[in-house]
C-alpha cells in the first residue's frame, strides 16, 4: 500500500497511500483468500447464522443501468487500469466527498488500486464451491461499476456459506463467510462509506472461529482501518489494540505477526500525532523482525519506514536519513535497483533533503525518480509529470531558472495529454511555470499562463486554493511593474482574501502578496497603508523563521 509523494508548489500532493508524516495503515490480507479447513472449535456464542427468507430471495433485484463514462473518465480509466464504467462510479463517489479539487486525483488512484485488488480477488477461486456463482456475479457487477449489486451478490455468498449450520465443516463455512464479509466491507470503502465498511469488517471478526486467531487479527486490523477513516477513533484504537492482544496470546511475544500488529497500532498513533506512543511500538516491531529474519530482510520495511516517517515529521532528518538509506538498500537487494518499491522512499528522501535546504543532495534523487517513472509508466504519465514539477521547483531554488522552465513546460504538456487541459494539476503547474518566468522578468509571457491557470483553478463552489491566490498575486505584481496601478490593487486584494483562507496558518504566499500590496501602496505614496501591509507580512515571516529547523 505504498504511495507516491509529490512535491508541488512547496507542498506535498499525494497520489497513493503513504504520506510522510501521515502514513496510511497497513492492511494484512495474506489469509483472506484461503479458507482451508481449520482445526475444529466451537463457534462463538454471539455469532448468528446469516439467513435470507424465501420471500426475500424471490424478489428480483432492481435493474442496474451502468454509468455512462465521459471522455475524461475513459482517459482516466486507461491510466488507472480499470474499466471505464468502474472509473465513472468511483469518480462519482469522489465528487460526493468534500475533497479539495487538487486531492481528487490522488484519491482516485487509491480507489483504483483497491478496485483492481477487489476485482482480482473476485476473479480467483472462491473460498467454497457453493460461493462460485455469487462471486462471479459480484465480479460482473463490479466491472459495470455496480457497487451495490456486487455487495448484494456477496451477501448471497455469505448466506450460502453459513446456511449449513453446525457440523464438521462449521468452522470452514464461517471462515469462508467472514472472507466474503470482508469483501463487502471493501466495497463500502470503495464507495467512500467507511462507517458501513467498518460494520461489515466487525461482522467478519465475529464470524471467525476461535480456532483461527491469526485471521481474526487480520480482520481486526481492517475494522480498525475503516473505523479510523470514519472518524471513530475509539473503535479504531480498540480494534488495533485487540489485534495486538490476539496475536500475543495466540502466537507469543516474539512472533513476526505480532510485529505487524504492533506496527499497525503505531501507525494509528502516528496518524493522530502521538509520536511518544508510536515510537516504541515501531521499535519493538522492528526488533522482533530483525531477530526473526535478520538485518536485511524485506519484512523489516514497514516498521523501519514508519520510523523514518515519524522522524521526518519531527523534522529530524539526521534520524530519518539512515533508515531511508537502509530501506533503499534492502529493497534494491530484494527487487532491483530501480524497482517500483523504492520510489516512495526516494520521494521521502527528496522531500526531506529539500526541506532541510540540501538541494544538491535532492537533485540526483529526483533525477533517479524521473528516469525510473518515465521508463516504467511512460514519459507523459501523471506521476512522471509531477516528478518533473518537483524537479523544477528544486531547480528554481538552486537559481537554475532555464532548467526549471524546461521541466515545467514538459510537465504541463504531459498533464494536458494524460489528464486533460482543465485538470486542476494543469492549473497548478501553469502557476509554477509563470512564477518562474516572472522571476526572469518575462512578464509578457507569464500573463497568459496565469490567466489560463485561473480559468482552470477558479470554480464557483470550489474551496480556496493556494495556487489560485499565488496566480492572482503574480498577476497583480505584473500590473504593478507595468504601472497599471488601478488594475493591480483589486488583484492584490483578491489574492490576499484567497490566501487568508487557503494558507492556515498564514504562510509565505500570503506574506509575498502582502509585501507586493505594500509596494503598490508605496508607489501610490500611501505610506500608512504600506507600513500596515509590511507589518502583517513581517509578522508572518518572523513566525516562519522561528519554526523548528529541519536538520
Amino acid at each position: 500500500m505504498e504511495g507516491i509523494l509529490q512535491i508541488v508548489a512547496g507542498a506535498c500532493v499525494t497520489i497513493g497511500a503513504l504520506v510522510l508524516g501521515g502514513v496510511v495503515l497497513l492492511r494484512a490480507r495474506g489469509r483472506v483468500a484461503s479458507t482451508s479447513p481449520a482445526p475444529s472449535g466451537p463457534k462463538p456464542d454471539d455469532v448468528d447464522t446469516v439467513t435470507l427468507s424465501d420471500a426475500a430471495r424471490a424478489v428480483p433485484p432492481p435493474t442496474y443501468a451502468p454509468p455512462e463514462p465521459d471522455d475524461t473518465q475513459i482517459r482516466r480509466a486507461a491510466v488507472l487500469g480499470i474499466p471505464a464504467q468502474g472509473a465513472q462510479a468511483l469518480w462519482d463517489a469522489v465528487m460526493d466527498q468534500p475533497l479539495p479539487a487538487d486531492a481528487r486525483e490522488g484519491r482516485m488512484a487509491e480507489l483504483a488500486r483497491d478496485f483492481r485488488n477487489l476485482a482480482a480477488t473476485l476473479d480467483a477461486k472462491p473460498p467454497r464451491p457453493e460461493m462460485a456463482g455469487p462471486y462471479g456475479e459480484a465480479a460482473a457487477a463490479l466491472a459495470e461499476g455496480d457497487l451495490g449489486g456486487a455487495y448484494a451478490h456477496l451477501g448471497d455468498a455469505v448466506r450460502l456459506a453459513t446456511e449449513g449450520g453446525a457440523g464438521p465443516e462449521a468452522d470452514d463455512r464461517h471462515l469462508a463467510a467472514a472472507a466474503a464479509k470482508v469483501l463487502m466491507g471493501d466495497i463500502k470503502r470503495l464507495g467512500l462509506r467507511p462507517a458501513e465498511g467498518a460494520a461489515d469488517y466487525l461482522e467478519a471478526v465475529e464470524l471467525v472461529p476461535d480456532a483461527a486467531p491469526a485471521v481474526r487479527g487480520d480482520y481486526l486490523n481492517m475494522w480498525g482501518i475503516a473505523s479510523f477513516e470514519a472518524g471513530n477513533y475509539a473503535s479504531a484504537e480498540d480494534a488495533f489494540t485487540r489485534a495486538v492482544n490476539v496475536r500475543k496470546k495466540a502466537q507469543g511475544p516474539e512472533h513476526p505477526d505480532l510485529a505487524q500488529a504492533l506496527n499497525n497500532l503505531g501507525e494509528f498513533y502516528l496518524r493522530l500525532g502521538r509520536h511518544t506512543a508510536a515510537e516504541p511500538l515501531f521499535r519493538k516491531a522492528l526488533a522482533i523482525r530483525e531477530k526473526a529474519f535478520g538485518p536485511d530482510h524485506p519484512d523489516l520495511v514497514p516498521p523501519m519506514r514508519n520510523l523514518a516517517a515519524l522522524y521526518g515529521e519531527r523534522g529530524q532528518l539526521y534520524r530519518a536519513e539512515p533508515y531511508l538509506h537502509r530501506l533503499l538498500s534492502i529493497l534494491e537487494q530484494a527487487h532491483g535497483v530501480d524497482a517500483p518499491e523504492t520510489l516512495p522512499l526516494l520521494d521521502q528522501l527528496a522531500r526531506l533533503y529539500m526541506e532541510a535546504g540540501r538541494g544538491p543532495d535532492a537533485e540526483p534523487v529526483l533525477d533517479r525518480l524521473l528516469t525510473v517513472r518515465a521508463a516504467r509508466l511512460g514519459a507523459d504519465h501523471p506521476e512522471t509529470a509531477l516528478t518533473r514539477v518537483a524537479l523544477g521547483r528544486l531547480l528554481e531554488n538552486l537559481e537554475r531558472e532555464i532548467d526549471a522552465e524546461a521541466a515545467y513546460t514538459h510537465a504541463v504538456a504531459s498533464l494536458e495529454k494524460s489528464l486533460g487541459p482543465t485538470h486542476p494539476q494543469v492549473g497548478h503547474t501553469l502557476v509554477r511555470l509563470a512564477a518562474n518566468q516572472v522571476r526572469q522578468a518575462r512578464t509578457t509571457e507569464a500573463m497568459p499562463l496565469l490567466q489560463r491557470a485561473l480559468d482552470v483553478l477558479e470554480t464557483p463552489h470550489g474551496p480556496p486554493l493556494a495556487a489560485t491566490g499565488e496566480a492572482l498575486s503574480l498577476l497583480a505584481e505584473i500590473h504593478r511593474r507595468q504601472e497599471h496601478l488601478a488594475d493591480a490593487g483589486p488583484l492584490f486584494r483578491r489574492a490576499i482574501k484567497v490566501l487568508e483562507k487557503a494558507e492556515n496558518p498564514p504562510g509565505p504566499l500570503l506574506a509575498a502578496a502582502l509585501e507586493g500590496y505594500a509596494q503598490l501602496f508605496a508607489d501610490m505614496h500611501r505610506d500608512g497603508d504600506a507600513q500596515r501591509m509590511t507589518a502583517r507580512a513581517q509578522t508572518i515571516r518572523e513566525r516562519l523563521e522561528t519554526a523548528p529547523a529541519r536538520i
